[in-house]
């Protein structure tokens, strides 16, 4: 039988005299190869939808990100400002990233999250000026 020990620091897996023993922390971004979307959500605001957020997964080093796309426009070719996050829900680990305005995508650092943890991704477009003082959000289920 294999048990599972959650140490902190460097990312590695390691098995001996029958435990695992894994880390908190990612492998180097580089190992973090061909992530896939596992949920894509609407960053919505009075009915109307600005962009997307999506939480992206790799397998290669068990760790997701936030994926955050805005589509709302304040100037022609120009989006305002957008948040992401990542963060699990069983612990207060959380990687953020931000975007300007004029940028229309921005990812968080990879968060690692293999089994017991789990992590969901949260998006925010600013709709200041055009749109008042709102925000259009969204928060993907956990995976």
């Amino acid at each position: 039988m294999i048990r599972r020990l959650i140490l902190g620091a460097a990312a590695s897996t390691v098995l001996a005299g029958g435990l695992l023993f894994a880390t908190e922390g990612p492998a180097s971004a580089a190992s973090c190869t061909s992530p896939v979307v596992v949920y894509h959500t609407p960053l919505t605001y009075g009915g109307n939808t600005y962009g997307y957020v999506d939480l992206e997964y790799s397998t290669a080093c068990h760790s997701a990100r936030a994926h955050v796309h805005s589509i709302y426009v304040t100037h022609p070719g120009d989006s305002h400002g957008l948040v992401g996050s990542i963060q699990r829900v069983n612990s207060s680990a959380v990687e953020r990233c931000t975007g300007a305005e004029g940028t229309q995508d921005c990812r968080t650092a990879w968060l690692y999250d293999l089994d017991p943890y789990k992590a969901r991704a949260h998006g925010d477009v600013d709709l200041y000026p055009s749109g008042g003082y709102h925000d259009a959000v969204g928060t993907t289920p956990a995976y």
